[in-house]
């Protein structure tokens, strides 16, 4: 049974890394903007998700198009607000703006209720 459960988890985590691929080289191609930023819309989304299932016991699953309604909203915002005024500019220029926009992003999300905590279990 852990082997299945390791088979799903697997196969999860690949469809995961998948659709992260497929988006930047979408986004790539057809824009012609690297966007760093979206590997951390998806880990918002996430979170989004497990906090929906730990404190209003709503099904991760079951809140999958919430979350991404909810960040396809962040996203389009930031497309028009930051992205849009240095689309004609050197690739580098977007690179080095989504960057930014990804390290801020960590630091929000760091510095709020997501935080590592440690703790230490006696065996």
């Amino acid at each position: 049974m852990v082997y299945v459960q390791v088979l799903v988890n697997g196969l999860v985590l690949g469809g995961l890394y998948c659709a992260i691929a497929v988006g930047f080289s979408l986004v790539w191609g057809v824009l012609n903007v690297i966007n760093i930023l979206h590997g951390s819309l998806i880990i918002l989304g996430s979170y989004a998700a497990f906090f929906a299932y730990q404190y209003l016991n709503i099904d991760p699953f079951l809140f999958v198009p919430a979350a991404a309604a909810l960040l396809f909203c962040l996203g389009y915002l930031t497309q028009l607000v930051f992205i849009n005024p240095v689309m004609a500019s050197p690739v580098l220029i977007t690179l080095t703006l989504t960057f930014g926009l990804n390290l801020l992003l960590y630091n929000l999300m760091i510095q709020s209720t997501w935080v590592a905590s440690s703790c230490q279990s006696t065996v």
